[in-house]
């Protein structure tokens, strides 16, 4: 064989080599690792038993810090034939729009096998709930920044002012229809401070899941 016939050879199969390998790494990264299916997965049916391998089984996908809505539209995808959600607080809140929660714990776990039959178990915190309630102190504005607009409100009317506001801080001036949809990233009266009572306080907010801007709040 020629030299210009030995280069174009070698020059045909690293592009052949290359070309596959995009194909190998482009289906690869394509696939959600974090809900990745399994053809070994195995479930215990019972005492005594061997494991058996459910048609459709699947891996538990690690939801944790999942908004409530990802969460299970993953585990929609993958079969799974009921979604129990908690609230993870005790609290026993209704849990309504999935926007508003994020999962903090699951069971099964991360890696489990699961099917179609599989009840999964979402347990659901607010992200306000990381801030705690105020200190209330009457005649004094409470710090009400990255609270939900319902706990901010009541906060503020514990302190003795009535005449709360809310602001669509998106610009759009949306009506809150439910507070609890709401979390707040400004106040018009800084937290410490003793305004007439009678002070309208103005509450910056925007919908869980929405930018907070420099307020440092999670949503």
């Amino acid at each position: 064989m020629s030299g210009t016939g030995r280069f174009a050879g070698v020059f045909f199969t690293a592009f052949l080599a290359i070309a596959v390998g995009s194909v190998v790494f482009s289906s690869k990264s394509a696939v959600p690792e974090n809900v990745a299916t399994t053809s070994g997965a195995s479930v215990t049916r019972g005492p005594g038993l061997a494991p058996e391998t459910p048609a459709g089984s699947a891996q538990m996908p690690f939801l944790r810090d999942y908004r409530l809505r990802d969460a299970e539209a993953a585990l929609t995808a993958l079969g799974v034939g009921k979604i129990d959600t908690k609230d993870a607080s005790g609290g026993h809140r209704m849990i309504i729009n999935p926007d508003n929660w994020i999962v903090e714990t699951h069971s099964p776990e991360g890696g489990d096998a699961i099917d179609g039959t599989t009840t999964v178990t979402l347990r659901v915190r607010k992200p306000s709930d990381a801030y705690g309630a105020p200190a209330i102190t009457r005649g004094v504005v409470p710090k009400m920044l990255c609270l939900d607009l319902n706990a901010a409100q009541k906060a503020l009317g514990e302190a003795g002012f009535a005449r709360p506001e809310a602001v669509d801080g998106s610009g759009k001036k949306r009506w809150q229809f439910f507070d609890s949809n709401w979390v707040v990233i400004g106040q018009s009266v800084r937290a410490g401070e003793r305004p007439p009572a009678e002070t309208v306080v103005r509450l910056t907010v925007v919908k869980f899941g929405e930018p907070t801007g420099d307020s440092g709040c999670a949503s």
